[in-house]
C-alpha cells in the first residue's frame, strides 16, 4: 500500500451537535450522499478522542476540487453555535503537529475548509482557531 503525496490538511466541523454526534452518524451522512463512506481521515470528538475515519492511503471527500493530495479532519461540533472543548484543542494541536511533521509540510498547508469552498465550515470560533495557529506555529 503506497501512502498519497500529501500537501494540505483541511480542518472542518461537523456542523452537528458535538455531545451527540459519532463517526458512525458521520459515516452514514456521507454514504447517503452517494460517497463510499466517511470522506474525512480523522475525526476529534468532544471528549478529544480522535478516531479514523477513511484511510490515509485513499483520498478523502471533504473539499471539492482538493481531495487529492490533502488530509480531511473534522472537529465534531457546530462552531458557528458552540465553543470546541479544551480536550478537542489539545488532540487537534497533538494531530496537527504529527501530520505536519509526518508530510514534513510548513503550517501555511493547513486550512479551513471556508478558504477553498463557499461554506461557512469550519464555524467561525474554529475558524480563529486555525488561523492563529498556522500563524503562531513553530
Amino acid at each position: 500500500m503506497t501512502l498519497r503525496r500529501i500537501k494540505k490538511i483541511f480542518v472542518h466541523h461537523s456542523a452537528s451537535p458535538a455531545k451527540t454526534t459519532t463517526t458512525e452518524r458521520i459515516d452514514k451522512w456521507h454514504k447517503e450522499r452517494g460517497w463510499n463512506g466517511i470522506g474525512y481521515h480523522f475525526v476529534i470528538h468532544h471528549d478529544g478522542s480522535m478516531h479514523l475515519g477513511r484511510p490515509l492511503h485513499k483520498t478523502g471527500a471533504h473539499c471539492k476540487g482538493h481531495n487529492t493530495g490533502s488530509i480531511g479532519i473534522c472537529v465534531v461540533g457546530n462552531f458557528m453555535e458552540e465553543d470546541m472543548s479544551e480536550n478537542q484543542l489539545l488532540s487537534l494541536d497533538l494531530l496537527l503537529r504529527g501530520l505536519l511533521k509526518r508530510f514534513q509540510l510548513r503550517s501555511n498547508k493547513l486550512h479551513a475548509h471556508r478558504e477553498f469552498g463557499e461554506t461557512l465550515c469550519p464555524g467561525d470560533k474554529l475558524f480563529d482557531w486555525v488561523d492563529n495557529w498556522r500563524n503562531n506555529y513553530v
